[in-house]
């Protein structure tokens, strides 16, 4: 009975032994052959070997082998090169001649050799690489349906020169492209899309490299728009096409940019995404002080400022003071107001520039059809004066909408229904408003144009749609101005995602009275740049991952006098003058007008109105210093600096 057992064991052994080492295997495959002309390949599940393949590049327990150039098919569907996977990978080097025995698997879309046993044979050594294939421009070519292209080099030696079109991520991944153009998100549901409506090509030109996928030095910090140059071998990881470089060069890339400074007679609004700024951080400090840096030196103090994510009322004060402490005085009222989530769209506004202002949360109860709440962060409306002559009214509308996350899924109908129930609603409010000047800004999670599904700004705006799953209604009559759409293609964009830069903070302006619009910029120092230079608050890269944007407004305020006139028409007396005293000027008749007084850091101080006895009230609690004074009057703007000594 033993002797049966065991020949009975012995059998089954040989018939297992025999199945995974069937004659097939006897039969030696190229490589191209074992890739196939498909994203899987026609052996696996099954073991092959391989015919002599020369070693490309070794990593960290696994090497690339590939086809000498004489045994290549030539076929542009298929790959020459294939990744092993085995523990002897650490004794291989570039130039070994194999041939390789094992079980061909799939990971990520990555054909690969190695579950079980791997086989390695070594013919010789010192071969000659088998040349790289260039990418370029037309190769990947962005097209419609050509997102696999790459997979005819999966596993093989490329080289390509081009540009960075996103920053570095947390696990260093760099998206890049073969040409000098950035890759950006335009209009349309992603291909294949949905008859009838939009479709985006996806931008497959866009791949990545991963600077430490040879043991290369490992690189968290490249930039956007950094030129690129790599030599190495092209993987599926997470599926994408991955570059393990050999090696690598990168030029400058970019420094941060700040928007231009206003000039003086504008106003300016900002709007920023400041990424989740609430208690539950155990960095809030240092985050907070980081995103005041952003708004002191990229955003230059705006008037105004339209925030969103933040956590609370407290939170917000505590970046009033530090905005304080970094700017050398400018001081700025908070107003929040909790929605229906735990974070919230907030205002900072300048005490000097604004008055009898009127805080709104709209929308906070509305509810979908459905069930549910449209709003959680509901908008928050702005109502103010301007100080100036004219005292102007404005109303600015801010707005942190849903995200594009489950756009597509399990739950895509229900996140749909509610990005479009929130644009109507916006609509509604925009249209009730148009009687005021009127910005609407803040992150709107939605593209200039149609994702094919929901036309969120187009829907708010007025204007016309590409189309969409769910159609624009005509609301908003007359249309509002979409101030991103006027600048510059290139800087059309305030984020990045998956190496693609897209537009989702906006601002939207109707006809105004007694102002104009200067136009808008976007301050670059988040999007662009990578996640690793976030802890550092002395830095102001990526403050957060959205850029900042400020509005330029000019008011009906007239141009200066040249100096010589000036000298003649306007005195002022006594000067230096007191704290809390009257200081009086002469050479103005009929006088009706405003002044404000600005600090030697040319940050504003004090506004107020001059009376008709050509006399200016000091308030009592001005700093000893040198000022200067603007008038407003008789349809001039006059400068002049004076010294104000303490009160006592």
């Amino acid at each position: 009975m033993l002797n049966k057992t065991y020949n009975i064991s012995f059998l089954l052994l040989y018939i297992t032994l025999l199945f995974n080492f069937n004659p097939a295997i006897a039969q030696d495959l190229e490589i191209w052959q074992i890739q196939g002309n498909s994203s899987v390949s026609p052996y696996a599940g099954k073991q092959v070997k391989t015919t002599a393949g020369i070693v490309t590049a070794v990593g960290n327990g696994f090497f690339f082998l590939q086809s000498p150039e004489a045994q290549s098919d030539q076929d542009p569907t298929t790959s020459d090169g294939i990744k092993i996977v085995s523990t002897q990978a650490g004794n291989r080097k570039k130039g070994d001649l194999l041939q390789v025995q094992g079980t061909v698997y799939e990971t990520d879309g990555q054909t690969q050799i190695g579950q079980g046993n791997v086989s390695i044979t070594l013919i010789r050594s010192g071969e000659t690489l088998p040349p790289v294939v260039l990418l370029h421009p037309t190769f990947p070519s962005g097209a419609a349906g050509t997102g696999r292209e790459l997979e005819a080099v999966e596993g093989m030696r490329i080289r390509f020169e081009g540009i960075s079109t996103g920053p570095s991520d947390y696990d260093s991944m760099l998206p890049v492209v073969a040409r000098q153009e950035r890759s950006f998100r335009e209009a349309g549901i992603t291909y294949p899309g949905l008859p009838e409506l939009p479709v985006w090509d996806g931008n497959p030109e866009v791949f990545w490299m991963l600077p430490n996928g040879l043991g290369q030095a490992d690189n968290r910090f490249i930039a956007a728009n950094t030129p690129v140059s790599a030599s190495g071998v092209l993987v599926q990881q997470d599926d994408r096409y991955v570059l393990y470089p050999e090696n690598y060069e990168l030029e400058t890339g970019p420094e941060p940019r700040a928007v231009r400074l206003p000039d003086e007679n504008e106003i300016t609004v900002a709007s920023l995404n400041v990424r989740r700024l609430e208690s539950t951080d155990d960095n809030l400090d240092r985050k907070s002080k980081k995103i005041a840096r952003y708004i002191v030196e990229m955003l230059h103090n705006p008037d105004l400022i339209a925030l969103q994510e933040v956590g609370s009322a407290a939170i917000l004060s505590n970046l009033v003071f530090f905005i304080r402490q970094q700017s050398g005085g400018a001081d700025y009222s908070p107003f929040l107001l909790t929605g229906n989530d735990d974070i919230n769209v907030a205002f900072l506004a300048k005490k000097e520039v604004f008055q009898n202002i009127v805080i709104t949360q709209l929308g906070k109860l509305e509810t979908l059809p459905g069930g549910g709440i449209v709003f959680d962060r509901p908008p928050l409306l702005f109502r103010a004066k301007l100080a100036i002559d004219s005292e102007p009214e404005m109303a600015v509308l801010n707005l942190h909408l849903r995200s594009l996350l489950g756009i597509e899924g399990n739950n895509a109908s229900f996140v749909r229904e509610k990005r479009y129930a929130q644009s109507l609603a916006v609509a509604r409010m925009v249209q009730d408003l148009q009687s005021t000047n009127l910005i609407v800004v803040g992150d709107y999670n939605a593209y200039p144009f149609s994702d094919g599904y929901v036309d969120v700004v187009n829907q708010i705006s007025g204007q016309s749609s590409l189309g969409a799953q769910y159609p624009v209604q005509m609301i908003v009559d007359p249309p509002l101005r979409n101030l991103v759409r006027e600048l510059n293609a290139p800087e059309q964009y305030s984020y990045v995602y998956q190496g693609n830069a897209q537009v989702i903070d906006h601002a939207l302006v109707n006809e105004m009275i007694d102002l104009e619009v200067k136009g808008m910029a976007y301050a670059r120092g988040n999007s662009d740049f990578p996640d690793a230079y976030a802890p550092n608050e002395q830095l102001v890269q990526r403050a957060s991952d959205h850029d900042g944007f400020v509005v330029y407004l000019a008011s009906a305020q007239p141009s200066a006098l040249d100096n010589d006139l000036l000298e003649r028409v306007f005195s002022l007396y006594p000067n230096p003058v007191r704290s809390g005293e009257k200081l009086h000027f002469t050479g103005l008749s009929d006088f009706s007008g405003s002044f404000r007084l600005t600090g030697s850091n040319g940050l504003f101080v004090y506004w107020g109105k001059a009376n008709t006895a050509s006399e200016i009230d000091l308030p009592d609690d001005l700093p000893p210093g040198v000022y200067c004074l603007q008038l407003q009057t008789n349809g001039l703007l006059l400068n002049r600096k004076i010294v104000i000594l303490s009160k006592e």
